[in-house]
């Protein structure tokens, strides 16, 4: 073999060896992107090193408009072996989770989006209606677990069919739907009901 084609056989087998080395060092980190809020959710981790032992790893969510940290550390992670740790969700809000070890972090800050726990149904006294008629309304909201939530609401909102309108309270459970509009005349004439 030629001196030269030797040479770069050397630096080829060593440019190997030094991706190798970095290839053996990592980290698989399983998170759910969205989670509800009051609740207890769970992530798993794998560490892979060279050198085997224990790290301690430690995942941070700060809540991005508040800047309120909740911090959830994991002690004695062994190398190679996959651990699954339970953990209480913050309040619901953008959070920007930090991953960690003692002296660097692993990985760049991700999003997780925590959801309100509750679920809100409003009900009516019928499918249809017509213009003029009062709507009656019952406004159920529950968590997930669908257990009740007791108390009252201060704001509901409603979309129609032209805009924006709002109910203040639970005082007033019925709200009046517009009179029938006129129609445009224009030498024609419109007559039956509408819907």
């Amino acid at each position: 073999m030629a001196p030269r084609k030797l040479v770069i056989v050397r630096v080829f087998i060593l440019a190997l060896g030094l991706c190798g080395a970095y290839a053996r060092s990592g980290y698989l980190l399983t998170l759910p992107l969205v989670l509800r809020s009051d609740t207890t959710s769970q992530f798993c981790m794998i560490l892979y090193e060279d050198t085997p032992g224990q790290r301690n790893v430690t995942l941070t969510f700060t809540e991005i408009i508040t800047g309120e940290k909740w911090v959830i550390l994991m002690y004695s992670l062994t190398i190679g072996l996959l651990r699954c740790e339970e953990f209480p969700v913050p309040p619901p809000g953008i959070h920007e989770v930090i991953l960690r070890n003692s002296t660097d972090i692993l990985h760049d800050p991700f999003k997780v989006t925590v959801l309100d726990n509750k679920i809100t149904l409003i009900q009516t006294d019928k499918a249809m209606y017509r213009f003029g008629e009062t709507v009656r309304i019952r406004i159920i909201t529950m968590f997930t677990t669908m257990m009740p939530r007791t108390g009252q609401s201060n704001t509901v909102s409603t979309t129609r069919l032209h805009g924006h309108s709002q109910i203040h309270g639970c005082e007033r459970p019925e709200m009046k739907i517009p009179a029938k509009p006129k129609p445009i005349s224009s030498g024609t004439h419109s007559s039956g009901n509408l819907l």
